[in-house]
């Protein structure tokens, strides 16, 4: 957390997650003109008002940096409804 503290941030934003019903795993594609292979990449997930369906196996991470075009998160959710379910995440690139 003090990393986080002592860098600027160069880029932040919220996505949405959709979890399609009975899936176990997801990923998201964040755009981010500008970003290096070498900047830090801080995921959160935010699950107020999140379904009780869903339960989390495995905490976001990035999988891949693309640099000046993306970043390529995962994560394990598990959605045990019949239905689609959406989770915001919560994004900042640190320089």
């Amino acid at each position: 957390m003090s990393y986080a503290l002592q860098n600027p941030v160069f880029a932040k934003g919220q996505a949405a997650l959709v979890i399609p019903a009975a899936t176990v795993s997801a990923s998201l594609t964040i755009s981010v003109k500008g970003i290096l292979s070498s900047d830090t990449v801080l995921l959160t997930l935010d699950a107020k008002g999140a379904s009780a369906s869903l339960g989390i196996t495995t905490l976001p991470f990035v999988g891949i940096v693309i640099a000046d075009t993306s970043i390529g998160a995962m994560f394990g959710i598990e959605n045990t409804s019949v239905v689609e379910q959406t989770l915001a995440i919560n994004w900042a690139v640190l320089r």
